[in-house]
């Protein structure tokens, strides 16, 4: 369990909700103490000035006191000062947030989970290609969680994915050369298309496709069966037409 942070570390909002008369209730995450609880005295008064920051998507600097689930939170400054992703990357950024909600618990810190998370906002806040950026962002954040998927390799052999081939992808075990027809259950992807995604070439229609699937199945074993609700928000906003956007379909 963490203890008092009283100098300033790199951390970003992921929720807020109003508490008591005049606080507020933040899940922030940072750099090197991961998710954090943390009670934000008075910054629903009139005259406060820190409320403005305790924005989602904005870098922000740090401080608290306290030990137990809550902390005090006792110092914010802006890292430097940046606008929320446009339009309907907006989405897919609290799609971000929502994922680490979900599989980070409090107190764990987890660098490479936050350089995820701070990448992927980065660019749907600079305006990049949000399935791209989301689909990186999952991979990453498996990698980081210690779960990544086998993508490059069959298992059973030790090969290297065939490019030429045919595979069935299982997410507990990995590709499995096809012999058979496909089933509804199964996912079958090419293994040039297994590569792309191992090397994060992520610029293709199919290959995203296929990392869609294989992505959402890696996820849902961790993610459990309660559903994402900015997956169930997109879905009523856009119909789940569009080949972009924060759910894997």
């Amino acid at each position: 369990m963490i203890g008092p942070r009283d100098s300033l570390v790199r951390g970003y909002v992921l929720h807020q909700r109003p508490w008591r008369n005049t606080s507020l209730l933040v899940e922030a995450f940072t750099v090197d103490a991961g998710r954090i609880g943390l009670v934000a005295r008075g910054v629903r008064t009139r005259n406060s000035r820190t409320r403005a920051l305790l924005e989602p998507f904005q870098p922000l600097l740090l401080s608290w006191s306290g030990r137990g689930e809550l902390h005090t939170l006792t110092g914010v400054e802006a890292e430097y000062w940046r606008g929320p992703p446009p339009g309907r990357a907006l989405l897919a950024g609290y799609y971000c947030s929502e994922l680490i909600l979900r599989l980070l618990g409090r107190d764990d810190p987890n660098a490479e989970a936050f350089a995820a998370y701070d990448s992927a906002v980065s660019a749907l806040a600079a305006g990049g290609q949000e399935e791209p950026t989301l689909r990186g962002f999952e991979l990453d954040l498996l990698v980081a969680l210690g779960f990544a998927p086998p993508l490059d390799t069959d298992p059973e052999t030790g090969r290297a994915v065939d490019v030429d081939r045919q595979y069935d992808y299982f997410a507990e075990f990995g590709p499995v050369p096809a012999t058979g027809p496909v089933s509804p259950d199964t996912i079958r992807v090419a293994g040039k298309h297994l590569r792309a995604l191992a090397d994060r070439r992520l610029d293709d229609r199919e290959v995203l496709r296929a990392a869609r699937r294989i992505l959402r199945a890696s996820l849902q074993p961790l993610l459990g069966t309660k559903p994402l609700k900015t997956r169930e928000l997109y879905r009523t906003m856009y119909g789940g037409s569009g080949t972009a956007g924060p759910p894997v379909r």
